[in-house]
């Protein structure tokens, strides 16, 4: 083991040694390459070789407790290298130096720590170094696999609270050893899983499942883009004032334990000529269930001219003749996010569809999957508003 605080490493040390567990501990600089190097020599020496390397050293942000670091504006370069070459350097150095002694053993393990966050100010060093660690595992995957070495990325789903955390940040989040079975998991994985990020799907579940790799921000477990696939169809403009393209969805838009159930503001515009109505959907691409969770969805929203909007809250008092859908949690209406714990980042999808009919003619009990296939004939145009919300 090694940690550059050497307090923090001696307890670790004592706290192996008294469990009877052999251990070789230093004090160790992460960007110093001939520290790994040394690292990595004498462990070989003391256990006949290595088969597990584990990247868990990074400058955290740790924002749910600890100041904000600056915005990268007010950022100095020598605290922005910091952190990338701890973060990413740290990695590279030391998958670089334990392949040989890996390859030597016949293959092994080389698992990454994956980290990440809201979109908040302050942060944006931290993601970017974890993001850059993702796409380091699939470089590195492809140029060991040869050599029968895994090599993973463990996301652990959300915030841990380290044990410098105050006492209040332990009693909500999982501690460090919330981790003990993801990692071990890791260090036994096939190797058709090398390369990916991987985590436990859901809370409880002990069994690793790939988080598909796709654009930032990164999409989490069963994230997919639900209009992929759609009839191509004009498209025209979609935005709220609550959040931004990509951005957070303010806490008063999730369900009633975190929030207060408000639907967001949302307004359209250059609706195409011949636009009768508006349906309006809000789907999360990355709930841990087959299919993905519909929170909402209303149909013939009335139409006065190329541009509309659905104020903050309106979802209880809609403009007539406008009607919800019983949605896929059983309301009949809009219900708020509610992402389950260490289910990371979550993408909600708003959509706004013109149709060139008045009323969308479907059965009283029809299912959102029945509306939108009635949707299909009727379609002008559609606009697409990504927001994300975040797991505790």
């Amino acid at each position: 083991i090694s940690d550059v605080d050497e307090a923090g490493l001696e307890e670790s040390r004592a706290l192996l040694a008294a469990s009877g567990i052999p251990v070789v501990a230093r004090s160790v600089d992460v960007t110093s390459e001939v520290q790994i190097a040394e690292l990595m020599a004498a462990t070989a020496k003391a256990f006949g070789g290595i088969d597990i390397a584990v990247n868990n050293a990074a400058i955290v942000t740790h924002s749910h407790w600890k100041a904000k670091w600056p915005n990268l504006d007010e950022m100095p370069r020598t605290f922005w290298n910091k952190v990338i070459d701890t973060n990413v350097g740290g990695v590279y150095l030391t998958t670089k130096h334990a392949a040989p002694y890996l390859r030597a053993r016949g293959g092994g393990y080389v698992i990454n720590l994956y980290g990440g966050g809201p979109l908040r100010p302050g942060t944006g060093a931290y993601a970017l170094s974890k993001d850059a660690v993702a796409v380091f595992t699939r470089h590195s995957a492809v140029e060991l696999e040869p050599d029968n070495i895994c090599v993973l990325c463990v996301d652990p789903g959300g915030a841990i609270a380290t044990d410098d955390a105050p006492d209040e940040v332990k009693a909500k989040y999982p501690g460090v050893d919330s981790l003990e079975d993801l990692f071990v998991q890791a260090a036994s994985a096939p190797m058709n899983l090398t390369g990916e990020k991987v985590m436990f799907p859901r809370e409880g579940e002990k069994v690793l499942a790939p988080v598909p790799p796709n654009h930032p921000p990164q999409r989490r477990i069963m994230g997919y883009d639900p209009y992929a696939l759609a009839p191509p169809t004009a498209s025209f403009t979609l935005v709220s004032d609550d959040f931004k393209n990509g951005g957070a969805i303010p806490f008063e838009c999730y369900a009633d334990d975190r929030g207060k159930n408000e639907s967001p503001s949302l307004k359209w515009y250059d609706l195409p000529d011949g636009t009768e109505s508006v349906v309006i959907t809000a789907y999360d691409a990355d709930t841990p269930i087959p299919g993905g969770i519909w929170h909402w969805l209303v149909k013939d929203i009335p139409v006065s001219g190329p541009a509309g909007e659905l104020l903050h809250g309106a979802a209880p008092d809609l403009p007539a003749p406008a009607v919800a859908l019983t949605n896929d949690l059983g309301q009949a209406g809009y219900t708020g996010m509610r992402p389950p714990p260490f289910s990371g980042m979550h993408h909600i999808y708003f959509c706004a569809t013109a149709l060139k009919v008045r009323t969308l003619e479907i059965p009283d009990n029809a299912s959102i999957a029945q509306a939108h296939i009635m949707m299909i004939p009727h379609t002008l145009g559609r606009a697409v508003l990504v927001g994300t919300s975040v797991a505790p």
